[in-house]
């Protein structure tokens, strides 16, 4: 399993900031990451096991990565299935194509 990108981990800690206050990001691994040219799919781990309600959740409304290469941006949610996170998906907001190379970037 892999450790997550700093931008991976960002999205994560602002979805659950929002929605599970008491999330602990430290036990969360990628076990398989996507890239469908418009985005990425990171399917998670938690060896944690905590429990979630089923849903796909996102950050406070506006927030996206400005990402350098990428005009529009990308935006992003976390998908809960069967009580457990499940996966985080990262998609361009405009028509752009992505290659899943992490370029400089910040949240805004």
């Amino acid at each position: 399993m892999n450790r997550l990108t700093s931008l991976e981990l960002t999205c994560i800690e602002l979805v659950a900031k929002n929605n599970w206050p008491m999330f602990r990001v430290d036990g969360l691994r990628a076990i398989r990451r996507e890239n469908t040219g418009v985005g990425r799919y990171v399917h998670l781990e938690d060896e944690l096991r905590q429990q979630l309600v089923d849903g796909v959740y996102g950050p406070e409304s506006g927030r996206t990565v400005e990402m350098s290469g990428v005009e529009y941006g990308l935006d992003f949610v976390v998908d809960v299935s069967s009580g457990r996170i499940n996966y985080l998906e990262l998609v361009t907001s405009g028509n752009d194509g992505w290659d899943g190379v992490e370029r400089d970037w910040r949240i805004a």
